[in-house]
């Protein structure tokens, strides 16, 4: 999410979340930034074009919000972009401020028998997440709105639950994926290696919300988001391919060669940085950090082990992400 205008942001979250691995060490931009790295690229033109209508007064800053930013990777190419684009249209005098902020605020919901709201949660569940969701979307959205001044722009780019075109079903980032870990992990709590409290404990409080779930507050007039003088330009889903499942097939069919075994090590790999820190920070404070690190250790060599006997056909995960482009009236 990038937040473009000339007022400094203000608003930040302090978490507890941690990419995982050592800094430095290229695991990211190796595993889950090789897949982010084309996110910007369905709406890479309509976002430069629109940057340039943002007013900006002589001698001013001009500042851009990456928020859920991780180590920055993700944006650092678009980044690039955005700054030639900008200096071109301003002149080599602009000066610019970059304000990376990683953390995400953690609605305080949980469940019983998933990992999140989506494999095999309770409709009560369900709907306490959907109402929590659309009260946080509601105010990350007016929290921007203080931030940007009158025509700066907020970029958003979400995952979220989208309709599979080949199957007309609805469906979710990462499906599988969340099915299997949930599935292991449960396991983990009914073997007696981790407690009923550690297993809530580490549950992943998200909700992926519908394009029209997105774009519902600015179609209310009376909404606190439309007061605020937010107003929608653009809204689009798009579906990014799995470049993990797109390097299996293409061995596949080149080599002749069923590569299961990388295919599961790298998408694996892509998904603990974002999920190791929550497993390691849910454990038990009772429990020796090493005893923690062992245990995750463990989670996520026992869900690459069962990945390696199931088709990637499985695991194709064609990123649904939902794409807004939205301005703070003049």
């Amino acid at each position: 999410m990038i937040g473009l205008s000339s007022r400094r942001c203000s608003h930040g979250y302090r978490g507890g979340f941690a990419s995982y691995g050592a800094t430095g060490n290229g695991g990211y931009g190796a595993s889950l930034g090789k897949q982010n790295a084309i996110y910007f690229e369905p709406v890479r033109d309509i976002l430069l074009k629109s940057i340039k209508t943002i007013p900006i007064q002589e001698g001013h800053v001009f500042n851009i919000g990456d928020y859920g930013t991780a180590d920055g990777a993700t944006s650092m190419t678009f980044m690039t972009d955005l700054l030639k684009v900008l200096q071109d249209h301003h002149g080599p005098g602009m000066e610019f401020r970059w304000l990376l902020l990683s953390g995400c605020p953690r609605h305080q919901l949980s469940y019983k028998d998933s990992l999140c709201i989506y494999p095999e949660s309770s409709d009560e569940e369900k709907e306490a997440m959907m109402k929590a969701g659309g009260e946080a979307w509601e105010t990350f959205l007016v929290m921007r709105s203080k931030e940007l001044i009158p025509g700066g722009i907020l970029f958003v780019a979400v995952c979220c639950e989208y309709t599979d075109v080949s199957t007309g079903e609805q469906t979710y980032t990462s499906k599988s994926f969340l099915l299997l870990a949930s599935r292991v992990w449960k396991a983990f709590r009914d073997s007696g290696k981790i407690s009923d409290e550690e297993f809530i404990n580490t549950n992943f409080p998200i909700y992926l919300q519908t394009r029209e779930q997105l774009t519902s507050p600015f179609n209310d007039i009376i909404s606190p988001v439309r007061r605020s003088g937010l107003q929608l330009l653009f809204s689009e889903v798009y579906i990014n391919a799995d470049v993990f499942y797109d390097d299996w097939m293409q061995k596949k069919d080149k080599e002749g060669i069923d590569d299961r075994e990388e295919f599961a090590r790298m998408y694996v790999a892509a998904h603990r940085n974002w999920g190791n820190s929550t497993f390691i920070n849910g454990l038990s404070d009772s429990r020796l950090q090493e005893e923690k690190e062992k245990i995750v250790d463990e989670l996520f060599a026992t869900i690459e082990k069962h990945m390696t006997f199931i088709s990637p056909d499985e695991f194709k995960n064609n990123m649904g992400l939902t794409y807004l482009i939205i301005r703070k009236r003049a």
